[in-house]
């Protein structure tokens, strides 16, 4: 259980909270794991099965419990084959080409191949890293990053150790969420600290300067529920209106294609698309800020979503989530 924040801005950094519980919808297909006691909780360990590495893996991290749960990704059967120890929480999770994921910590980057506990590389000195994002075409990993001195995104060529840091413009702040799209252009989520509203901007590739997008939706919090580039279009949710928004990007401006409803879905967190599902951290229930609600998992057909097709309950505090494909089916 957990008490859920609609939005908490420190420091200049500003997380969501995207947790929630069950639905008694019934076409859903349902998986609960068993539930740890409080004091496994608090040890957990690191662990994966033998042979998960073989399997497609969803990585669901879990703010609250202090872990990164793996599940086989096996539609529309999911099954609990391991655990990532992450005791700081409030973490981001981002997946590259070669399915390596990317986990982001206060003051660093986590990467880990598939399927494997120990960590390939560890990439540091960060400011206050938030979301992340992998450009599919060169492999560079972008981080939004609050530094004491200056509201950045940090470039990382190839996921290696140095970094370049492109300032925003003033007066907009860094948030939780980015996105590339197939040619190289870097999206953001942020904030225009002037008069606190909802802003998206842009890096175009190769250049060194953020350019607000001018969108046709007005989100209802300074806030979005994750961002995600879908081939075509670039998707964000609107965390209270329990919807995703499919953006054409043009220019300067986002134009919106199709509105996605998200039945039994609040507050939805770090979604991801996996060919035609839509995988969403949230809430199953309107709450208030106050009140404690366990987490779920809803997936859906993608672009249709609607009635969800399956549900992952046990998970706490379920902030973003990323599939990661196994090798052998890769293309």
């Amino acid at each position: 259980m957990c008490s859920l924040p609609k939005s908490v801005i420190v420091i200049g950094i500003l997380t969501i909270a995207a947790t929630g519980c069950n639905s008694s919808d019934s076409s859903a297909t349902i998986f609960t794991p068993p539930s740890a006691s409080a004091q496994q909780k608090q040890h957990r360990q690191s662990w994966m099965l033998g042979d998960a590495s073989g399997e497609d893996l969803l990585y669901i991290e879990d703010a609250e419990l202090g872990s990164i749960e793996v599940y086989s990704y096996t539609p529309p059967k999911y099954k609990l084959v391991g655990l990532l120890a992450n005791p700081n929480g409030y973490s981001f999770l981002c997946v590259n080409k070669a399915q390596d994921i990317f986990v982001t910590e206060p003051h660093a980057v986590i990467e880990y191949k598939h399927g494997v506990t120990s960590p390939l590389r560890i990439l540091g000195n960060l400011g206050g890293s938030l979301g992340c994002a992998v450009d599919p075409a060169t492999g560079t990993l972008a981080v939004p990053n609050a530094t004491p001195t200056a509201e950045v995104v940090s470039l990382f060529k190839k996921n290696r150790g140095r970094y370049t840091n492109v300032p925003l413009p003033k007066p907009y702040l860094v948030r939780d969420y980015c996105a590339y799209d197939n040619n190289g252009n870097l999206f953001i989520t942020s904030v225009d600290a002037s008069y606190p509203h909802f802003a998206l901007l842009e890096l175009p590739k190769n250049s060194k300067t953020f350019v607000e997008i001018s969108l046709d939706e007005t989100f209802t919090d300074g806030v979005s529920g994750g961002m995600v580039w879908d081939g075509k279009y670039l998707d964000m949710a609107d965390y209270q209106k329990n919807v995703v928004y499919q953006f054409a990007i043009a220019g300067k401006k986002g134009t919106t294609s199709a509105t996605i409803d998200l039945k039994r879905s609040y507050n939805i967190g770090g979604f991801f698309i996996e060919g035609t599902t839509l995988i969403v951290p949230a809430a199953s229930k309107p709450h208030q800020p106050s009140q404690d609600v366990p987490g779920i998992v809803n997936l859906y057909n993608y672009p249709a979503g609607g009635k969800k097709t399956a549900v992952i309950r046990g998970v706490s505090y379920p902030l973003s989530v990323v599939v990661s494909l196994a090798k052998t089916q890769k293309t």
